[in-house]
């Protein structure tokens, strides 16, 4: 008798797209590891995918006849799931001609697929002792992730950056996220506290993506984060992933560092859109240094914010400043337009203000309360 499971076609199709994500992230490795485990049995289907340092298993709804399992290159089922024109059934046939382990039947198409990667191939991942555990809603999840997302290194050199610090706020047990490539930081805070025996840990940069991609939008479903050792386990109705903390040798660097003590006087908004339009203004007259880097220039005393080369040519926008009155009039800054830019698109309006010194970096906030941004001058990082 062969066993067989049914499953909605657009359902199938996004849980394969991010398993393949997954599966992306081991190249040139054993071919177990391209591929995605099936489960079936008792109306749902189990489907995981895993590379050396994150995990991934789904849980979808099914018409099921029997349990089985299989296993399928993740591409393979994406491909053939994104191009179905209905319910795709998955029907296990060990005992077929040419050892077909596997086909796939979406009412007009059919894949038979033989036997590839046995399932006892697929790597074992141990259960790692619990640490500490906290619960939050998926909104909070995605907030707390998303927004310091653009902040996050990609300078494979600097191993300890590619990921998202997640720590607690000084003086207190609350949840806060820190990422940073080392010219700009996020320090995004939640109200979530945690448990005293949460050691804290960078989340790789592409967990923080697989978390992302499953965290449902718009909802206040419940999400279960569990702290194991070298490990984040991060759980909700129909997804789990698991991902080992970045342990390159080097911790997190001390950020708040760079967070001025004191705030100066002087405070510019700007909005999205007035970045996008300078950026398209500065590409537009060929605006770049040498160096590729197109640096804003602001000025207080005329309010404006200006894009120049050395040959002279130049485009300007008004930038409303903030000063107290009876403050001293603050000096222009330069700062690099892209990191503006880049800011927009998690803060539509937000407030740049200096610190105290000119080696301080400019703080930025938008409308979250909990949630601000560093930007360093061109020669000061962490």
């Amino acid at each position: 008798m062969t066993r067989h499971a049914t499953i909605d076609r657009k359902a199938l199709a996004s849980a394969a797209a991010r398993l393949q994500r997954v599966t992306a992230g081991a190249r040139g490795a054993a071919p177990a590891l391209h591929c995605a485990r099936i489960f079936f049995g008792g109306r749902k289907v189990g489907l995981t995918a895993t590379d050396p340092d994150i995990r991934l298993n789904l849980v979808l709804d099914a018409e099921t006849g029997g349990a089985g399992g299989a296993m399928i290159p993740a591409r393979t089922l994406t491909g053939f799931a994104r191009g179905a024109t209905g319910p795709v059934t998955l029907t296990e046939d060990p005992g077929a001609v040419l050892r077909a382990v596997l086909i796939l039947d979406d009412g007009e198409a059919t894949l038979r697929l033989g036997e590839v990667v046995q399932m006892e191939d697929f790597p074992a991942w141990p259960e790692r002792g619990l640490l500490a555990k906290w619960e939050m809603s998926a909104d909070a999840a995605r907030r707390l992730l998303s927004l310091g997302r653009h902040c996050i290194s990609t300078d494979e050199t600097r191993v300890h950056l590619n990921g998202t610090l997640l720590t607690v706020k000084p003086g207190g047990r609350t949840l806060r996220a820190v990422s940073s490539d080392g010219r700009r930081m996020a320090v995004i805070d939640s109200d979530v506290e945690v448990p005293e025996a949460f050691p804290g840990g960078i989340l790789p940069a592409r967990a923080v993506a697989v978390a992302l991609d499953i965290l449902p939008r718009g909802g206040n479903a419940p999400v279960m984060f569990r702290a194991r050792e070298g490990e984040m386990d991060i759980s909700m109705p129909g997804a789990r992933l698991r991902a080992q903390m970045i342990d390159g040798g080097l911790p997190f660097p001390d950020y708040t560092r760079v967070i001025p003590s004191e705030m100066g006087d002087a405070r510019v908004t700007l909005t999205a859109a007035a970045c996008r339009r300078m950026a398209q203004l500065a590409s537009a007259a060929g605006l770049r240094r040498e160096s590729g880097v197109v640096e804003a220039h602001f000025d207080p005393i005329a309010g404006r914010m200006t894009v120049m080369n050395h040959n002279g040519a130049a485009a300007a926008m008004p930038a409303t400043f903030h000063t107290p009155e009876g403050a001293p009039t603050a000096q222009a800054w330069g700062m690099n337009l892209k990191l503006l830019t880049e800011l927009g698109r998690v803060a539509p309006i937000f407030t740049l203000q200096t610190g105290r010194t000119s080696r301080d970096a400019l703080i930025a906030r938008g409308e979250d309360p909990d949630a601000f941004w560093a930007i360093m001058p061109m020669w000061l990082g962490i």
